[in-house]
């Protein structure tokens, strides 16, 4: 087992690494950009991955009516986000998680950053020689192997409309990152969390336990957010022993809906889906 550690190192290297899909214009033929990115093709359960997604218009014209999709499995939940053009931040409307619309299993967000509607008024030109950057951030709530089959943009130049769709990219969640020589203990991270909610679904309050290894004595936070990305609570403690448990009374809270918890420390991390009902 000694021998092959080094080797088993050198692969799990290669296998985690950021990942681009391949992004085809509808018609080609013009010089606009589009890009699609993920951080990494392994992350650890309860961990994020980045997903960044750009469109640089290197025509004479501007681009309107910009709106861009994203399908993304629905053990992923987007927790923040940025939209820049020329790294500035712009206004844009988001909505989601639309769990399954196009696809079982699977959440659709949108991205509209020029919109004529009442209500709704966003205005942002790509002109000329700009680049749009969106980047998200998603965390894990499970493990297995997982495909981001399809996501798409559309805007308007020149009199003509313009649509990018993408191939797929597989993402891999595991328990641990870790590599060990102790077949025993070869899943697990030195550090590591586990925890379960109940009840769940619930309606005024929702116990989170957790039970870890070598997390006792570290700071620890408790982060709850909406399905917009939103935190509406956050809790930090000490604790001094490997397990216990946080609550969340929903008062202020009014009506049913979804959320996910995190809880992090300088080691580890985990979360879940809670889902109140009113």
């Amino acid at each position: 087992m000694k021998k092959i550690l080094p080797f088993l190192i050198a692969i799990f290297l290669i296998l985690s690494h950021s990942v681009q899909a391949d992004d085809y214009l509808h018609p080609s033929g013009y010089n606009i950009v589009s890009s699609y990115s993920i951080n990494d093709s392994v992350t650890t359960f309860g961990d994020t991955i980045i997903i960044t997604r750009t469109i640089t218009n290197n025509e004479y014209f501007n681009l309107s009516g910009l709106f861009l999709s994203d399908h993304i499995p629905s053990i992923f939940q987007i927790i923040d986000q940025t939209v820049e053009i020329d790294e500035s931040p712009v206004d844009f409307i988001f909505s989601g998680a639309q769990n399954d619309m196009i696809y079982p299993g699977y959440s659709t967000y949108h991205w509209t950053l020029d919109s004529p509607v009442d209500g709704e008024l966003v205005n942002n030109l790509l002109h000329s020689g700009e680049n749009l950057t969106i980047r998200y951030w998603a965390v894990s709530t499970d493990i297995g192997n997982y495909t981001f089959p399809l996501h798409s943009a559309c805007f308007v130049a020149d009199g003509e409309g313009y649509f990018v769709i993408s191939d797929s990219l597989e993402v891999r969640v595991v328990i641990s990152s870790g590599i060990d020589d102790d077949p025993e203990t070869n899943n697990l991270l030195p550090n590591f969390i586990i925890s379960t909610a109940y009840p769940n679904p619930f309606n005024a309050e929702v116990r989170v336990q957790y039970e870890g290894k070598g997390i006792g004595g570290q700071q620890m936070e408790f982060e709850i957010y909406n399905v917009l990305g939103q935190k509406v609570h956050h809790k930090t403690v000490a604790r001094s022993s490997n397990k216990g448990e946080f609550h969340w009374r929903t008062t202020g809270v009014s009506g049913s809906g979804i959320y996910f918890y995190q809880i992090n420390t300088a080691s580890a991390r985990c979360g879940g889906k809670l889902v109140l009902v009113k």
